[in-house]
């Protein structure tokens, strides 16, 4: 693990040179031994990704493809309309986030998870990808947040690679003591981040430019995980959305 190359806020290829025929198989298999349910959807994800660029179905010709090797299904650059004819539950606008949709169902899902927004714009499609976790019951000192933490990140690492880990309370935190740490994170006076990203000599793919696994409180005794993806296309998001503002 590497140490954080740069202060990263919180809530942000498979090439086959051989015939796919000769190809896919191995792969599967490769794919069947992830024990990791992360690292295994995107193996997956990656498959059908490069299955899909050597052999288009007549149908992905004349549009782009809505369910290629993105997270949880969700690929850079997908119009609103593309998301919807994948999703199975609807997409929810969140109150005044016109750009933000919300929903239960992307085409592949993480138990962890129970939650899942988008960011989309008119032009740019989708350019972020973030899921919320079930709530974790945890004693005051975060033991089970925290090894939930760890458990995700070693998950996304069998994929993604090498990491930057930000885990510290804010000086002069009245919180600062362990028994504290879940009332700290409550109060946004602790962060414990994992960053994957080309800085920290990751090894991203799908046009993922960064992702961040963060953790967040309820209360004192509940918390959660949030994992962001973020696409190299978000700088063309964020320039029409000023425009469009």
């Amino acid at each position: 693990m590497k140490p954080l190359v740069a202060a990263v806020t919180v809530l942000t290829a498979l090439a086959i040179g051989a015939p796919v025929q000769a190809q896919t198989p191995e792969a599967l298999v490769k794919c069947a031994k992830v024990e990791n349910d992360i690292a295994g959807l995107d193996c997956y994800d990656a498959l059908a990704a490069s299955v899909e660029a050597i052999e288009p179905r007549a149908s992905d010709v004349r549009s782009s493809p809505v369910s290629a090797g993105g997270p949880f299904g969700i690929s850079m650059g997908l119009s609103k309309a593309n998301v919807e004819s994948v999703v199975s539950a609807a997409l929810t606008a969140l109150e005044g986030q016109p750009h933000l949709f919300s929903t239960t169902a992307p085409p592949r899902t993480h138990p962890g998870f129970e939650n899942y927004v988008l960011k989309i714009l008119p032009k740019a499609g989708v350019c972020l990808v973030r899921a919320i976790g079930l709530n974790i019951r945890s004693s005051s000192h975060g033991v089970e947040v925290r090894n939930a933490f760890e458990d995700m990140a070693t998950s996304i690492a069998d994929t993604y690679g090498e990491y930057g880990e930000r885990d510290f309370v804010r000086p002069g935190s009245y919180w600062d003591e362990p028994e504290y740490w879940m009332m700290a994170l409550r109060k946004n006076e602790r962060a414990l981040q994992a960053v994957w990203s080309q800085e920290e000599g990751s090894t991203l793919s799908n046009g993922i430019s960064s992702i961040i696994l963060g953790t967040s409180a309820r209360s004192g005794s509940e918390g959660y995980l949030q994992l962001q993806y973020q696409f190299e296309n978000s700088e063309l998001c964020d320039s029409e959305e000023k425009q469009l503002q």
